[in-house]
């Protein structure tokens, strides 16, 4: 980060938590305030969650899959990461990743293509573009991940955008009688026939964009962590016992 971008956050807050506590001597504001303040400043906003945080002043609101937190007359915003400096912890993360969970959720299993084995261990989401390399090294070895007890449920992520040739292929695959065999064959490199149906990729591109996702492979583990890269499938297996074992704990 720059020094001038260090500057600027520093000068956001530092308005911000004076402005709160002159506020804070004036009148004690309740969560129903709060909301009521959100909407002069973003009308017809609907958050999936708001809450009060444990920094004194400032409330959390989660949009889709995205973490902002908000003065308590919703005229300041901050876009980062609130970090706990005597414990070491980031308060953002727990957050962030159930705000991703939540997204998935909403979008439900329905509307995602899904390579599973009969007795999953684990479910992985996965945004995925079908001229990507790495993603079509991941779909090559779904064998071996499903075989590792792996399930891998695919979400679109064409990234030229929609009308591209990779957004046309998504869209094919999904109107396909068999969509995994459409899948496997598009992702092998082959052509597969036009086709135009109902479909949920641009609802997969909005959550992108809610996730300001950026690369494909974008893997979202089964507690809202994100890895945007290829990972083989005895690292990935890896991966989802090392954060088994440390939920355990």
């Amino acid at each position: 980060m720059s020094k001038i971008a260090k500057l600027s956050i520093f000068v956001l807050l530092t308005s911000m938590l004076s402005h709160l506590s002159l506020a804070a001597q004036v009148k004690q504001v309740t969560d129903a305030d709060f909301r009521k303040n959100l909407t002069v400043y973003f009308p017809g906003l609907v958050p999936n969650s708001v809450r009060y945080t444990p920094v004194e002043g400032l409330y959390e609101v989660i949009v889709g899959a995205r973490v902002y937190y908000f003065s308590k007359d919703a005229r300041y915003l901050l876009d980062a990461n609130i970090m706990d400096l005597k414990t070491g912890k980031n308060l953002t993360k727990p957050s962030l990743y159930a705000a991703r969970k939540g997204s998935l959720d909403r979008v439900g299993e329905k509307n995602m293509l899904i390579f599973t084995p009969k007795n999953p261990k684990y479910t992985i989401s996965v945004f995925t573009d079908l001229d990507c390399v790495y993603c079509r090294k991941l779909h090559s070895q779904m064998k071996q991940y499903n075989k590792l007890g792996i399930a891998i449920r695919y979400l679109f992520f064409p990234r030229a955008g929609i009308g591209s040739s990779s957004y046309k292929k998504a869209v094919s695959v999904w109107c396909s009688r068999d969509r995994k065999k459409a899948f496997t064959v598009a992702a092998s490199g082959d052509v597969i026939p036009e086709k135009t149906c109902k479909n949920p990729v641009n609802e997969h591109l909005a959550m992108v964009k809610q996730m300001a996702l950026t690369g494909t492979p974008a893997i979202i583990f089964p507690d809202g962590r994100l890895i945007q890269s290829y990972i083989s499938p005895r690292e990935l297996l890896e991966i989802l016992n090392k954060q088994t074992r440390r939920a355990a704990n």
